[in-house]
């Protein structure tokens, strides 16, 4: 039986730089019959885009007790091919009549591809820059056979490389304790990417840490191991990003204190605050009038401070430090005390008396304060500790002449002036003299004013009066 194989020549043409050529296993099938060998197809790329496949100098082979026979049929061009790519696949189609041109091959003494008419051919290609796969169905009516040629492998789509893109991890500089984490991304268009984060050291992972997608600020409270990863729905990892966080304490600025001076009327002290950063250092700044004290407004202290006052007034005081800082304000409605004043007591002779002065108590004008006058008749200095103390108004009844002095003290030791009375005892009608010594010689009982005995008769004083025998007796 005689077998027909068709032997086909592949020859490129340079038509243009972005020809591609593509040598692989050819199958062609004549009426039933099949032969394989390897051939090369050219597809050009033309410059608007479309493009032209050539299989040049295509022969049909008989082969007859080892003898082969080649018949030339032509050359096909199918030129002007619109092609669609998807996944790196460019697929071209024919399916219309087409002159076949005759081949230049020398060994060929004889084509009939200029006789042929047109000739209905079906073709399909698919190809990337590395493989071709091309059908073509060929009817050749006039030969009374269908010529089926398959070419080459089918080619694979391109797989995408994917990358990953590892997150990265900056501290904030205008946001104290703050870090800014930027999510790792994948370069692939079909997968998107998530990034997690931890921050306690341990490494993230789709079950452990933070899920972020977008840029995202993480303010931290102490000192801390961040890390971050970006994983693709495709499971690809990125590099693990590290970032050894180290936390600041935030600047403290201390409220000052206002209060009363203990043990001093009408001055306060004004506390200044501090902060707690070495590298600052506080102001405090006060105010008397009620406004609101600031670095432009108010009296700048940098240590505790007396303030007297004289009216009733507002103290506002608050601490800012070279960094800005400021405290609270604090507030102290101060209320004047008029000082207090403590009157002198007064010595008079008492009218219709003789001999008895009256010394009126002095007195302070302070509700919380009480006074004590004190009073001597020995011309010494009245103290709190020497001297008759009396709170209220006194007659005292005096035996000869004296000074007689008096002082005013309130509780709070405040002290009036000293004054001064000098007093000079007048004798009474119908008393007799004595000489001192005389008295002495004198055996008879003496008494004084009040009745009392005098055991001890060298206690008897001068200038002062005695009953001696039922008569008062003045003694010199």
């Amino acid at each position: 039986m005689k077998k027909i194989f068709t032997i086909i020549s592949l020859a490129l043409c340079s038509l243009a730089a972005m020809a591609n050529d593509y040598t692989d296993k050819l199958t062609v099938t004549v009426n039933g019959e099949s032969m394989e060998q390897q051939a090369t197809i050219s597809i050009t790329q033309q410059s608007d885009g479309k493009y032209t496949l050539s299989l040049n100098n295509f022969c049909l082979e008989s082969e007859d007790n080892g003898e082969v026979t080649r018949i030339g049929v032509g050359n096909i061009v199918l030129a002007d091919r619109e092609g669609t790519t998807e996944d790196g696949i460019t697929t071209i189609t024919y399916n219309d009549n087409l002159l076949i041109t005759d081949g230049d091959d020398p060994s060929i003494g004889f084509w009939m591809g200029s006789m042929l008419g047109p000739v209905p051919i079906e073709m399909v290609a698919r190809f990337n820059d590395k493989q071709l796969y091309c059908e073509i169905h060929i009817n050749l009516e006039i030969l009374q056979q269908v010529v089926d040629v398959v070419f080459g492998t089918e080619p694979e789509p391109e797989k995408e490389t994917e990358y990953m893109l590892t997150p990265s991890i900056e501290l904030r500089k205008d946001v104290p304790n703050t870090v800014t984490i930027f999510p790792g991304s994948t370069t692939s268009e079909a997968q998107t990417a998530t990034t997690y984060y931890t921050l306690d050291g341990s490494d993230p992972a789709e079950d452990n840490g933070t899920a972020i997608s977008e840029e995202t600020d993480v303010t931290l409270t102490q000192s801390c191991v961040i890390k971050a990863v970006a994983i693709s729905t495709s499971g690809m990892t990125s590099a693990t990003a590290v970032y050894r966080f180290t936390y600041v304490a935030e600047e403290e600025v201390s409220a000052p204190t206002i209060a009363l001076k203990e043990g001093v009327e009408n001055v306060v002290t004004i506390t200044v605050g501090s902060t707690t950063f070495d590298s600052e250092t506080a102001t405090t700044y006060y105010t008397t009038d009620g406004s609101e004290p600031s670095a432009t407004n108010g009296t700048a202290i940098t240590a505790d401070t007396d303030v007297e006052l004289s009216e009733d007034c507002t103290v506002k005081a608050l601490t800012i430090s070279t960094s800005g800082k400021q405290s609270e304000v604090v507030t102290f409605d101060f209320t004047y005390i008029a000082p207090e004043e403590v009157s002198a007591p007064s010595i008079t002779k008492k009218e219709g008396a003789k001999n008895t002065v009256t010394i009126k108590a002095g007195k302070t004008t302070r509700d919380a304060e009480t006074a004590t006058t004190y009073y001597t008749t020995d011309g010494s200095e009245p103290t709190a500790t020497n001297g008759t103390a009396i709170t209220t108004d006194t007659d005292v009844e005096l035996t000869q002449d004296c000074t007689v002095k008096a002082i005013t003290i309130s509780t709070s030791g405040m002290q009036s002036e000293v004054v001064t009375y000098d007093f000079t005892f007048e004798q009474e009608s119908g008393i007799d003299q004595m000489e001192n010594e005389e008295l002495k010689k004198d055996y008879s009982p003496i008494y004084d004013l009040q009745g009392r005995k005098i055991v001890n008769r060298q206690s008897v004083n001068r200038n002062s009066l005695y009953i001696v025998n039922g008569k008062k007796v003045a003694i010199r």
